[in-house]
């Protein structure tokens, strides 16, 4: 008998599990490829929705709007499957854990600010003024507005430890410009409120970039493209 005793039938379902793990990664990828430009579309066409309020925060939503509560849920969802994708690629390499964990943190702070909408005609709590539940939404809104960049930066930051693995040194040196756009930026718009709108679209626009290009290099690095099933060789006669 021939030394390869191996069931053929085994080898090719397991080649076929593998070849569906990498379509499925490949899928999350693209989820957290098109999240920036998801985000990017639905700030730029909220004025054709009716609302003549400017977008100052185009990282979460802003207003009880279900139309906008309900994309920028989407949205939030394409960011947290990026970051499983990123996950499972990245999975035992540089900076793997701190850049899916920040990238699925962003995530959620996008979704919530989307699902996060209180009825102000709704009953207050005993003891509660009126104005009490729209302090309380602006409050949580605003602290969204802020976790979800800081998340993106930090995610930046962790990024670069994997391109600095791989020998991409300009890349590095582009992410590390990416997060120093956010730092100063967040700066600029405290000392300077009345540029926090343009300030905050400027940030987004870097970092939704350099989130698609991320999940761009992991697919085309680590993410094998499709191949058909192997079949065995034949066994040699004895």
């Amino acid at each position: 008998m021939g030394a390869n005793t191996r069931n053929p039938r085994s080898a090719t379902a397991s080649a076929a599990g593998a070849r569906r793990q990498a379509d499925t990664t490949r899928s999350l990828l693209l989820c957290g490829m098109s999240t920036g430009p998801a985000q990017l579309l639905l700030s730029l066409t909220q004025q054709s929705w009716g609302d003549p309020t400017p977008v100052m925060n185009p990282f979460v939503a802003a207003g009880p709007g279900w139309v906008r509560a309900l994309v920028l849920s989407a949205c939030g969802a394409l960011a947290i499957g990026g970051a499983v994708g990123l996950a499972r690629a990245l999975r035992g390499r540089a900076s793997a854990r701190s850049t899916s964990v920040s990238v699925a943190v962003y995530g959620v702070c996008v979704l919530l600010s989307g699902v996060w909408v209180i009825d102000p005609m709704s009953v207050p709590l005993p003891g509660a003024t009126e104005a009490a539940t729209p302090m309380a939404d602006a409050a949580v809104r605003t602290a969204l507005g802020w976790a979800a960049p800081i998340a993106l930066t930090r995610a930046v930051l962790g990024g670069s430890g994997w391109m600095r693995s791989t020998g991409r040194g300009g890349l590095v040196l582009y992410s590390w410009a990416s997060a120093l756009v956010a730092v100063v930026g967040g700066v600029l718009a405290l000392a300077v409120p009345t540029l926090a709108g343009a300030v905050a679209w400027t940030v987004a626009v870097v970092l939704w970039a350099w989130l698609s290009t991320l999940c761009a290099l992991v697919l085309r690095d680590l993410v094998p493209g499709r191949h058909p099933i192997p079949v065995p060789p034949p066994r040699r006669r004895p």
